[in-house]
């Protein structure tokens, strides 16, 4: 795929999350809480833990996309997971700091974690995808 089209990618999935997060409290609310109903069963645990597992699938896409985004443009793995780390964790706080200027919303430290654990688990699945795919093409 052309870099370009890993730039349009990232580009849009930054345009979901901070769009997201520059939504007053009671909209992400009715949204959370429609997706919720959708989704409900007897363990949930509510529409707190449901925001927090889309955190962190948010930022495991983003961080599944910078990765290879890096790796494509013959960076070495450490420094492609390096680079791809910083800027998930400069979006996360991008995103937390969003929040303070959208009505009834607050930035918390604890979805920065979240986030940044979502990203660090996209790049190791795209790791660990890459070994695979080298290890693989080692035995042929």
């Amino acid at each position: 795929m052309k870099r370009s089209h890993w730039l349009l990618l990232i580009g849009t999935l930054l345009l979901f999350i901070w769009g997201n997060s520059l939504l007053p409290a009671s909209v992400s609310g009715a949204i959370s809480g429609w997706l919720h109903g959708v989704l409900t069963d007897s363990h949930t645990g509510g529409d707190g833990v449901l925001r927090k597992i889309a955190h962190f699938t948010e930022f495991a896409f983003l961080g599944g996309l910078l990765f290879p985004l890096f790796v494509k443009q013959q960076e070495g793995k450490g420094t492609a997971f390096f680079l791809s780390f910083a800027c998930g964790l400069l979006t996360a706080i991008t995103d937390e700091l969003l929040q303070h200027f959208s009505p009834g919303r607050s930035p918390q430290v604890l979805d920065v974690c979240i986030d940044t654990a979502g990203v660090l688990t996209g790049i190791c699945i795209c790791l660990g995808l890459l070994s695979i795919r080298q290890f693989i093409k080692s035995k042929h």
